[in-house]
């Protein structure tokens, strides 16, 4: 990872232990294997080979957002609308739990949803999400 990815890491890391959830690293996986959870068990696998680091701090908020609400690991054999909720779900949330640290010591001037999304390599169409949870942050901060 590089540059303020790595802040962004242990600033998950310390949500995760937060939240019960253990995080396994796995050092075996092909570069495009994906990343996986077991709410049952509190637990994500996290692919240490991944192919593009960018992207490990969105997955690991991705699969933490399953356990968070207790996503069934059937889901992923899953082909009908219960398997896109669930990653529209956990998508959303990974978002929000990403945001919460990313804007945290950014002046509120400052912000820029686009930026963030960038930075995450959020998918494009989280973008309506992401521009209400920056408001709903901002009025909070009042």
């Amino acid at each position: 990872m590089i540059d303020g990815h790595e802040l962004t890491m242990e600033y998950l890391k310390q949500f995760a232990d937060k939240h019960g959830i253990r995080i396994i690293w796995d050092s075996h996986g092909e570069p495009y294997d994906l990343p996986a959870s077991d709410s049952k068990r509190n637990a994500v696998i996290m692919n240490m080979n991944w192919h593009d680091v960018n992207d490990l701090c969105r997955h690991l908020s991705h699969e933490m957002s399953h356990v968070i609400h207790g996503d069934s690991t059937a889901l992923y054999e899953a082909s009908d609308g219960s398997k896109a909720r669930a990653e529209s779900d956990a998508d959303k949330l990974a978002a929000i739990i990403l945001m919460r640290y990313y804007f945290e010591e950014i002046p509120e001037s400052e912000w820029n949803v686009d930026q963030f999304m960038h930075y995450y390599n959020i998918p494009a169409y989280l973008r309506d999400h992401c521009v209400r949870v920056a408001k709903d942050l901002c009025k909070r901060s009042i």
